[in-house]
């Protein structure tokens, strides 16, 4: 049973790390793919976006 405990405690042990360095590799991930996306929304929007939200002959911009 010693030598059983020990292989289990082994294959635990390098479970438990190999769990750790996929949750730490997929924080990473996340981090990488939100500062892409910012990055990305950041010189799009500029682009796309109007300068205004009325055309440039509203009547609204004359009141």
């Amino acid at each position: 049973f010693i030598v059983l405990e020990e292989s289990y405690s082994k294959h635990r042990a390098t479970m438990t790390r190999h769990w750790e360095d996929f949750i730490k590799s997929s924080e990473q991930l996340q981090d990488n793919l939100r500062k892409a996306l910012e990055t990305h929304d950041r010189n799009v929007s500029s682009k796309t976006f109007p300068k205004s939200l009325f055309p440039p002959n509203s009547r609204f911009l004359k009141h």
